[in-house]
């Protein structure tokens, strides 16, 4: 019944979504606040929904619901709490939901401090976050579902990756994807510029607070990984090749050196054009994450056992 309460928020979440672009994007062209306002609340609801459809996927792991198939492939029941917790994210399909989770509490956090921002700006950088959400919703719900059924439902389940097995993988991940996800916003914030038909300086002010909180998030996510590379494998564990890590990680270089270097060194008059080529770079690099290259060297396996996250971006940088 858990996992069915979870399922059906995750569907609530995509119409929500869907909600959310329509009534912001059209409300912000037709300057029309009531729909401004509509999309203004599908947010919060949408965020609302995925906290509790994590939350039936966590409370799944922590009960031991072997009728999942996500729980009997990364839990038993000898797994401590801790771990069992750090299970809901140690898959494919959990990791997927904690990127849709934080893609929608960045979006609420939009929505609740960003009234500075003017409806208009605000309306469209939230209709830019639902359709983006959208997406991420979509391929949850037709490819990799958290919710699966296994049944009949076994007595105990496999186990936890023993290498995850660690205080890192408590810490690493959430921090890892608010940093990666919270540039989305700053991406939101480029296209909401483009589509209001302001592309100057402006819009570098008001993305910058957000980004610098996205890059904050992304620091202590690559320091969290790195010391958790270090002392489990060594130097010769050469865990900096993971394609995770590799991403993340030029992910972090592509804004520092794309962006803040030429506010710093040349004013706001080029940063217009160095945006550019970061933003064309972080959306490439987000989907690169998904492209894993062997689960076995892979220190999060999630990201290679999926053949469809291949298909899908590939689709998006074609796109781009």
């Amino acid at each position: 019944m858990i996992a069915e309460i979870g399922h059906y928020a995750l569907w609530l979440a995509l119409a929500l979504a869907v909600v959310q672009f329509f009534s912001g994007i059209w409300g912000a062209h037709r300057t029309d606040g009531r729909l401004m306002q509509v999309g203004h609340r599908a947010t919060v609801l949408q965020m609302l929904m995925m906290l509790l459809a994590f939350g039936c996927l966590a409370w799944s792991f922590v009960h031991h619901d072997f009728s999942l198939r996500n729980v009997v492939a990364n839990s038993n029941r000898l797994l401590p709490l801790p771990y069992r917790i750090a299970a809901t994210w140690g898959s494919h399909e959990g990791s997927m939901l904690l990127w849709a989770l934080m893609l929608s509490v960045w979006t609420g956090a939009v929505a609740g401090f960003g009234r500075t921002l003017g409806m208009q700006v605000r309306s469209r950088v939230l209709g830019v976050l639902g359709f983006v959400s959208m997406g991420f919703l979509l391929f949850l719900l037709t490819t990799s579902n958290p919710f699966e059924r296994e049944l009949p439902a076994p007595a105990d389940g496999r186990d936890l990756n023993p290498l995850l097995q660690d205080p890192g993988m408590v810490l690493h991940p959430p921090m890892l994807y608010l940093g990666y996800v919270g540039f989305s916003v700053a991406f939101a914030f480029a296209i909401a510029a483009m589509l209001g038909g302001r592309v100057d300086a402006a819009w570098t002010r008001w993305a910058r607070p957000w980004t610098i909180a996205a890059w904050c998030f992304l620091t202590l996510g690559i320091t969290l990984g790195s010391w958790w590379a270090y002392y489990e494998l060594g130097w010769g564990g050469w865990w900096f090749w993971d394609p995770v890590e590799n991403a993340s990680f030029m992910r972090l270089k592509n804004f520092t050196l794309g962006y803040e270097l030429p506010r710093k060194m040349l004013g706001h008059q080029n940063v217009v054009r160095s945006a550019k080529v970061f933003f064309t770079g972080r959306n490439l690099l987000t989907f690169t994450k998904f492209r894993g290259i062997d689960p076995e060297v892979n220190r999060n396996v999630s990201y290679g056992v999926n053949p469809n996250t291949k298909q899908m971006s590939i689709g998006v940088e074609i796109g781009l």
